[in-house]
């Protein structure tokens, strides 16, 4: 019995493991996808994606992108 919980366990990790991966690589492709429509349509422009994960989770970080976030909302990467 504690064998086969120890192999769910294991599965359970390694299938973890690939959703992760999985996700940053659909998230890195998007996220190239977005730069270089953003930079078609606003051609003096930039526009960057930002995902938030669960390390992001301490105050500091989420304090310091939520102030990057602001502030590039603020003064946006546009110019004539």
């Amino acid at each position: 019995v504690d064998k086969g919980i120890r192999k769910v366990k294991e599965l359970i990790e390694s299938l973890d493991c690939q959703k992760d991966g999985a996700i940053n690589r659909t998230f890195c492709s998007v996220s190239a996808h977005f730069k270089d429509v953003f930079k078609e349509l606003v051609p003096s422009g930039a526009g960057e994606l930002i995902m938030k994960t669960s390390l992001d989770e301490d105050e500091d970080l989420d304090e310091e992108l939520d102030e990057e976030i602001i502030r590039r909302k603020q003064n946006p990467s546009v110019s004539k």
